[in-house]
């Protein structure tokens, strides 16, 4: 059996988000992707699901990015669906 490789994508909210944020936020959160990229359970990440998605379907994954930022997934199959990153307020305000 051959095991189908991991892909992401990111919604486009996810990048109206990105855009919003600081130059150098921008810059941690590509250099903790690229991590991603090669180790998307890196101890680092501080992988949890969202609380308030537990029940859904698809519950949404919160990864850190720093100490005041997050971005979270969903996964679609063989795909990590990128639909958030921003700051604890913003990710407070989305999920409730």
């Amino acid at each position: 059996m051959t095991l189908l490789p991991m892909r992401s994508i990111k919604t486009a909210q996810f990048h109206r988000r990105f855009q919003r944020l600081p130059p150098a936020m921008q810059r941690r959160a590509r250099e903790k992707y690229k991590l991603f990229q090669s180790d998307p359970h890196h101890s680092s990440f501080a992988v949890k699901v969202v609380r308030a998605t537990e029940s859904w379907e698809q519950p949404h994954w919160e990864y850190r990015i720093s100490k005041g930022y997050r971005a979270t997934c969903y996964i679609d199959g063989h795909t990590y669906v990128w639909v958030f990153i921003g700051n604890h307020d913003e990710f407070e305000e989305f999920y409730r």
